[in-house]
Order: C-alpha cells, then structure tokens, then sequence
C-alpha cells in the first residue's frame, strides 16, 4: 500500500471523526480496492455501507456520524457544515444524545432534512 493513499485515507478520517466515505476516497483517488485492502490490514473497518473507519478511533457518537456521512453526496463533512445546501440535521433521540439530554434509545440514527432522501441501510 502506498504511503500516499494511507495518508490521504488519514486526511479524510481526521477532519471527520475518524471517518470516511467510500464516494469520498475515490473522489481522492482511493479506489475500493485498496479501502479494501486498508480494511484487510486492520487500518480501517466498515462502520456502515459506504462509510469506513480508523481502527484507532475513540469517537462515541461513531455510528451517528457514521450515517450522517452516509447521506451526503461525497462532500467532506467541512464541506456540509460550512454550505447548509443539504439541510440534514440529527433530530429526536440523536439529537437529545449528542446534547446529553435524557436517557433515551437511540439504536436507529434519526435526521430531519430539507428535502426527500431515501437510503438503505444494510449494517
């Protein structure tokens, strides 16, 4: 593996929780193939389809993030915060967690968004 794909794998991941999207590596030139072969070598996990994580990452909101990435077009998470075009924001028992408001379930990422959006989720 070249040192040039671990360290844009790394760039992409450290501005974003540790976090990558398949749509965002190969829009760095990381094919799936060497996601691929990163997940092979223990570097990174698939944390949800199309969304992969460092091994090394401590963050408790991962699976949150996690689907929060998985709804965007490819944009960094920088990207989607700084240009509010998408809109899609954590709601309900997500967002009570991520304040630390209450004792609720939040098995299931919940979002609120400004238009129509349908995903399958396979994790």
């Amino acid at each position: 593996m070249s040192s040039e794909v671990v360290a844009t794998v790394s760039d992409l991941a450290g501005s974003q929780w540790g976090l990558l999207t398949t749509k965002q590596a190969t829009e760095h030139g990381v094919s799936r193939v060497q996601l691929g072969r990163l997940a092979r070598k223990g570097m990174l996990e698939r944390v949800e389809q199309g969304v992969y994580g460092v091994t090394s990452s401590t963050d408790r909101f991962q699976t949150l993030h996690a689907a929060w990435l998985s709804l965007g077009s490819g944009s960094t998470a920088e990207q989607r915060v700084t240009n509010d075009r998408e809109g899609i924001v954590a709601s309900h028992s997500s967002a009570a967690r991520l304040h630390g408001m209450g004792d609720l379930l939040h098995d299931v990422p919940e979002f609120n968004t400004l238009r129509r959006k349908q995903t399958v989720r396979t994790m």
